[in-house]
């Protein structure tokens, strides 16, 4: 009850349903955002080991989102559906 209800009948089943749906659309916008461009794609997947810390922390962060796209966009639509 805790995890698909949240302890709150019907409005945390709803509840659950519209967090996992904001998830999903999370998931989409950071996708839209992270992408270089057709020509370019490979560029999104770069890491620049010789720059400063900010282009390295934007890069990680770049990086570690589209590694746990999939695994959220999963847990999103599975989710929304549940």
């Amino acid at each position: 009850d805790l995890h698909t209800d949240l302890l709150m009948g019907k409005t945390g089943s709803l509840l659950n349903g519209w967090g996992a749906m904001l998830l999903a659309v999370m998931c989409l916008s950071g996708v839209v955002v992270w992408w270089p461009g057709r020509r370019s794609w490979r560029k999104g997947f770069e890491y620049a080991a010789a720059a400063g810390w900010k282009r390295k922390n934007y890069d990680v962060h770049k990086l570690a989102g589209m590694a746990s796209f999939a695994a959220l966009a999963l847990l999103a639509v599975t989710g929304a559906y549940w």
